[in-house]
């Protein structure tokens, strides 16, 4: 690949990793309560759809640096959301995608939507966050995937600030996104046996943590039923310390 191209696609990951941080942020503080709730819904809309488009470019560029749509006339151009989204999805660059890139970006054209209602119109009340946070959690596996680089790497703090992105999705939409999260990690970690978390639902517990809500995991044995049992460790903070085996019913010491 020639220098230059490497060269735009490195300032476009650094365009679209500056948009992960500041979406994140906004998520932790309307979390938090922190702020007006306008504001950090507006903002984390805005930096979620910009993410995705300049993710989408800088994925498109790499496959084929002299594809047309980066031309408009003589000008250079760089195409927006949905015609990047397309134009990845054609069958000649389709088998460059794992099956779970592929469904992240069918999600992500749903972006265009809220993103242009704030943007060319009067923002909505409530609008729900679901399909962002949905987005910029994909998204940061995929980049993790495709540049090496975490949330942790992203924002120099424990990648649990993601679990503030999930409290923002409809409860209507949890399954829906705990499905999303385990085609992933079928694809990240074939073969392996990933736990059922209890907190969730979800089966996306790797290396002591859950995939899906961040939750960090204790691990308790059973020797009646020679069974490991990996719970929460916020059970301990709503005050919960009597670990039952759902197996035999034996109180395990805590």
């Amino acid at each position: 690949m020639p220098a230059t191209v490497v060269s735009i696609t490195e300032d476009l990951w650094k365009n679209a990793r500056d948009s992960i941080f500041h979406a994140l942020e906004h998520f932790l503080e309307l979390s938090l309560g922190e702020g007006e709730k306008f504001h950090h819904t507006k903002w984390i809309v805005l930096s979620v759809h910009h993410l995705a488009e300049t993710f989408c470019g800088m994925l498109l560029k790499e496959f084929d640096p002299t594809n047309a749509i980066f031309k408009r006339g003589q000008q250079d151009s760089w195409p927006s959301l949905v015609p990047a989204i397309d134009e990845l999805l054609a069958p000649k660059y389709r088998s460059r995608l794992t099956g779970g890139e592929i469904r992240l970006l069918d999600l992500l054209r749903g972006l265009n939507d809220s993103r242009n209602r704030i943007m060319h119109g009067v923002a909505p009340e409530g609008l729900d966050l679901s399909l962002a946070a949905m987005s910029i959690l994909g998204l940061s596996r995929v980049a993790h995937r495709r540049r090496g680089e975490s949330v942790r790497d992203i924002l120099q703090a424990d990648p649990s600030i993601g679990f503030h992105a999930v409290e923002a999705i409809h409860y209507k939409k949890i399954d829906d996104y705990n499905r999303f999260v385990e085609a992933f990690l079928a694809e990240e970690f074939p073969g392996k046996y990933r736990p059922q978390c209890e907190a969730c639902g979800a089966s996306c517990i790797v290396d002591m943590r859950c995939e899906a809500c961040f939750e960090r995991m204790e691990s308790f044995f059973c020797e009646a039923c020679d069974e490991e049992l990996l719970l929460p460790e916020s059970r301990r903070l709503r005050g919960e310390t009597e670990v039952i085996c759902p197996s035999c019913g034996k109180k395990i010491s805590a």
